[in-house]
């Protein structure tokens, strides 16, 4: 099978990490920021990242900026709320920006809306209830919006269906679709989209956290089946020295031009 075409090198010209929790100076305390999101709008990029302070899981998402993909300031908190906000997934349906962030305390999925990009966001509805739904990530394909997410205890995945990413959601029949796998059942990043065909990104959490990524070739989806494979290469790991010696654990993705692509992971290290 085909890699997906995302190394874990630091190009010459990039001097990572691009950002840190120490750039973040409008939320309290923040020591730790993690799960970029990125969009690219004309010739600006934008970069949405969960911003806390890791031992009382306090703070929200950030928001980071760069006019050329590898030189980045921070921008502002684009969401500050009691309850902890985080793994922000965005994107842009028609003329409009959303996103879907976990909210896992409150067991909820819920989606917002820009309504002036990218520093403007309001909530709009729950999309899910009942559940402590972690890393909640959607993605369009054939036509149908599918939304994978785990749950609590970090071990099995779901994965539920709508024709209109506003609800109503469906559970798939064959969810959850990863079973008592801590290698594999965590989101993490927004499923990649190659020559029409989409790959999961699975974080795995064994022996430690944020230990590395898996890509998963989807080979056969419906609202009735779920087929993946593991890509035999890892997408990103430690490296054991610098800047991501200790954890990756999620990556963000995008295609630039025929045979190029851009993407942000975080990182823990030294």
């Amino acid at each position: 099978m085909r890699a997906i075409p995302v190394a874990a090198f630091t190009p010459a010209n990039v001097r990572n990490p691009v950002q840190t929790a120490a750039d973040v100076n409008d939320l309290p305390n923040v020591d730790t920021i993690a799960h970029p999101c990125m969009i690219i709008k004309g010739s600006r990029y934008y970069m949405f990242f969960t911003a806390k302070y890791l031992k009382t899981d306090e703070g929200g998402v950030g928001l980071g900026q760069s006019n050329n993909g590898r030189e980045w300031h921070y921008r502002l908190a684009v969401i500050h709320e009691p309850v902890m906000v985080s793994t922000p997934v965005v994107f842009k349906c028609q003329n409009d920006f959303y996103m879907v962030p976990e909210t896992f305390e409150l067991t909820t999925a819920r989606l917002d809306k820009a309504t002036a990009f990218p520093d403007t966001w309001e909530y709009q509805k729950d999309l899910l209830r009942g559940d402590h739904f972690v890393a909640p990530t959607l993605v369009r394909y054939k036509d149908m919006w599918w939304m994978f997410t785990g749950v609590e205890g970090n071990e099995t995945l779901r994965l539920l269906y709508a024709q209109d990413f506003t609800g109503p959601w469906t559970e798939h029949p064959l969810s959850p679709v990863v079973k008592k796998n801590r290698h594999t059942a965590w989101p993490a990043g927004i499923p990649f989209m190659l020559d029409g065909e989409v790959s999961r990104l699975g974080m795995d959490i064994v022996p430690t956290y944020g230990y590395q990524v898996h890509a998963f070739k989807i080979i056969g989806l419906s609202t009735k089946t779920y087929v993946e494979k593991m890509i035999d290469t890892v997408l990103v790991k430690a490296s054991g020295q610098g800047w991501n010696a200790d954890a990756m654990h999620h990556v963000d993705a995008h295609p630039i031009g025929r045979s190029q692509c851009i993407a942000a992971g975080d990182a823990l290290g030294k």
